[in-house]
Formats: structure tokens, C-alpha cells, sequence
């Protein structure tokens, strides 16, 4: 777990993610919002980024998005039954997470790489 909650972290939940990870986020004391149901792609990726939030989402079109229409993406490749798998990779992503601003982070069970999003 993290020493410390990163206050300029903000994120911005998807419908589609598991809601034991936003209790978790959240019991660890980061910035969550909500991604109202039904809300279209790019409202959730412009929220992002006029928040300045990391979108968390389940949803590959969003690796596509370019940095000037979505703050940054961490696209979980976990499945969401996989509660607790889910809970450590982000624990260990969180760890010893950088400025992502800009950038597409890939979340799997056993590793989490950091790439830039498409221009």
C-alpha cells in the first residue's frame, strides 16, 4: 500500500469498472469521481480532461484517444471477477506511480507498463 496518497492524483471511474476497486481508491484516500451510465465516450474522456483525472476503464476504445482529448487512461486488462487480483496490481501500480499526464497505462495482474497516448 501506498506510504502516502498522492494529492494531485485524481481519477475518474468508468461504469464498467468493478466497484471494489472505487472502495478501495477511495479507503486509500484518492479523488474519485464517477462515470454517470450511459455518458458517451468522449464525455467521459473530455471530463477527464478537464479534471485533470486518470480515467480507469475496462473499455479499449480508449487507448486509442489522443492526449489532447483525455487527461491520461489506465486501462485494466484484469478480469473484473478478479477482485483480488484486480486490488494488487493497483496497489503495486499505485506504489510507484509517475506523471502519467498524457499517457496510456496498461494494467495486468503481474505488470503495468507506461506508454504514450496517440497524438
Amino acid at each position: 500500500m501506498p506510504s502516502s496518497t498522492p494529492s494531485h492524483i485524481k481519477f475518474l471511474l468508468d461504469e464498467n469498472v468493478s466497484r471494489a476497486l472505487l472502495r478501495y481508491l477511495r479507503d486509500l484516500g484518492y479523488d474519485i469521481a464517477e462515470v454517470n451510465k450511459g455518458t458517451h465516450d468522449e464525455g467521459v474522456a473530455q471530463r477527464s480532461l478537464s479534471e485533470k483525472r486518470i480515467l480507469i476503464t475496462n473499455d479499449s476504445d480508449f487507448t486509442s484517444y489522443p492526449k489532447e482529448q483525455v487527461y491520461a487512461v489506465l486501462w485494466l486488462r484484469i478480469p473484473q471477477s478478479d477482485k483480488q487480483a484486480l486490488l494488487t496490481a493497483c496497489d503495486s501500480l499505485l506504489g510507484d506511480v509517475p506523471d502519467v499526464t498524457g499517457c496510456l497505462i496498461v494494467l495486468e495482474s503481474e505488470k503495468w507498463q507506461i506508454l504514450a497516448l496517440p497524438q
